[in-house]
């Protein structure tokens, strides 16, 4: 990002008005938020050092309360903004740029050089827990980024951007984010450990997958696999079927242990699995990403 021009991020425009909303750099000055016209000025924002942001700006109707937090901060409050308007529907939506008319009225000096990614936008004011670090996951119930159809014009390229890991010390590999725990659990206390981070028992589901997660640790380790609702018919952690899947690790002669071994590990050996029963305790591997759904 750069802030040697005066650009406009996000830009709303309705016929009557070219700033029913719009988030806009004053370069030195910092940030403006418009409402309906009307201004709050919200002072310079740590964004401008190369590196990724999360950037998010709320208003209230009714007493026109405004915030503005970056990367889960808040930067700068107050209240009085448009007092009792409304953000009217029908018009355009620009970024990157500033509109002085709807769908146009460009300046070259309001251009934004740089990334914009997960923008979103809600009929409501987020609270200060929903506004994270990171807006990946983030669904707008007005625009939403993951599926909205966005026309990229003039020099303006489109490309694909991959979220972070949302928590720390996961570890990102294609898109899905690991994390080993060292600590011995049951198979059901593995499960509850990855569903409070938000993710499943890791699944892999394919050599190079397998061979990633065995490499995490060491000995016997829980995998996302159980054929506890169905003896013989092994099913990963998030319902797919390991048959439909098309690849399988299993040690020689495994699974061998019946209705009494319901659950799937790394064998203490190597990158092999083994059935055992769901009240060993044993180290696991937690993912988040793609592969959840």
């Amino acid at each position: 990002m750069r802030s040697t021009s005066h650009p406009g991020v996000v830009s709303y425009a309705v016929q009557g008005q070219d700033n029913e909303l719009l988030f806009f750099n004053n370069g030195g000055i910092g940030f403006t938020l418009y409402v309906h016209g009307k201004t709050a000025a919200l002072g310079a924002l740590p964004v401008w050092n190369g590196e990724r942001h999360a950037v998010c700006a709320t208003w209230r109707s009714n007493d026109g309360t405004w915030q503005v937090y970056t990367d889960g901060v808040l930067q700068a409050s107050g209240w009085g903004l448009n007092v009792g308007g409304k953000v009217r529907s029908g018009g355009t939506w620009i970024l990157a740029q500033d509109q002085d008319t709807v769908g146009g009225g460009f300046d070259r000096n309001q251009a934004f050089s740089g990334e914009l990614s997960q923008v979103n936008l809600w009929d409501r004011v987020l609270t200060p827990a929903e506004i994270g670090t990171d807006f990946c996951g983030q669904h707008g119930n007005v625009i939403d980024w993951a599926t909205t159809d966005i026309k990229v014009l003039g020099q303006a390229t489109n490309d694909e951007y991959r979220c972070g890991c949302p928590k720390i010390y996961y570890i990102n590999v294609n898109g899905v984010c690991y994390k080993y725990y060292p600590e011995a659990k049951t198979y059901a206390q593995a499960q509850q450990t990855c569903a409070a981070d938000g993710g499943l028992l890791a699944m892999p589901k394919d050599d190079q997958t397998n061979n990633l997660i065995n490499s995490l640790g060491s000995g016997n380790r829980w995998i996302g696999l159980t054929d506890v609702a169905n003896e013989g018919q092994w099913v990963f952690e998030n319902g797919q079927a390991l048959e439909s899947n098309g690849y399988s690790n299993w040690n020689l002669v495994e699974p061998n242990g019946g209705s009494g071994e319901n659950y799937a590990a790394f064998s203490w050996t190597g990158s092999g699995w083994q059935d055992w029963p769901g009240n060993s305790a044993m180290p696991f591997t937690c993912q988040i990403g793609e592969d959840l759904e």
